[in-house]
């Protein structure tokens, strides 16, 4: 990875998501990543059971083959970013999935369904990615999604939802790694988000 020659805080925060390896996780961040998916995942499986949300979700699932990645509930395969929207949808339905106190930023509902696409998308395309790999992706994005957390919600006007922008930021960081980027395309995408 080379390093960004910029020291903004967003080249710092690309640097450090490029370069955070699966060996300098902590094991209590480890456990609290496997809570954090099985409450996900059950927040999915209850939006899908809701017809409502269903409706919502399906909306915005196209076939066209390309990309595919798995939605919540169904047996095919749809486009990457369509399976990533519809099981963020799924997901936050309830708003019963986790928050961070301190940020009132619902990470999970963004980052996880954003990840799962890119790693599945990775694994279509044999780009070499390991469960540590996307471990250390996934950690980092919700260390960047906080952080930007804690920045909105002390500048932020009332009423401003966290969620929205520092989850996206950390979500797009995490599939950049998966995808293979290095800390130019995580800043790009980080970016774009």
């Amino acid at each position: 990875m080379s390093p960004l020659s910029d020291k903004s805080v967003e080249c710092q925060l690309a640097t450090y998501v490029a370069n955070l390896a699966p060996t300098e996780i902590p094991s209590s961040a480890k456990r609290a990543l496997s809570l954090i998916v099985i409450d996900t995942s059950a927040s999915m499986l209850s939006g899908f059971a809701s017809k409502k949300c269903g409706r919502v979700a399906e909306t915005f699932l196209s076939d066209n083959g390309s990309n595919p990645a798995s939605v919540v509930g169904h047996g095919d395969a749809y486009a990457a970013a369509d399976a990533a929207f519809a099981n963020g949808v799924y997901a936050h339905w309830y708003d019963w999935d986790e928050t961070h106190d301190d940020t009132h930023v619902h990470g999970a509902a963004v980052i996880l369904p954003a990840t799962l696409a890119a790693w599945e998308f990775a694994k279509e395309r044999h780009l070499r990615c390991t469960i540590g790999s996307v471990t250390a992706a996934i950690v980092a994005g919700f260390d960047v999604a906080n952080r930007l957390g804690l920045v909105l919600k002390e500048g932020g006007h009332r009423g401003w939802m966290p969620t929205g922008s520092g989850a996206t930021v950390g979500a797009a960081a995490a599939a950049a790694v998966i995808l293979g980027m290095d800390d130019e395309g995580i800043l790009s995408a980080m970016g774009l988000a």
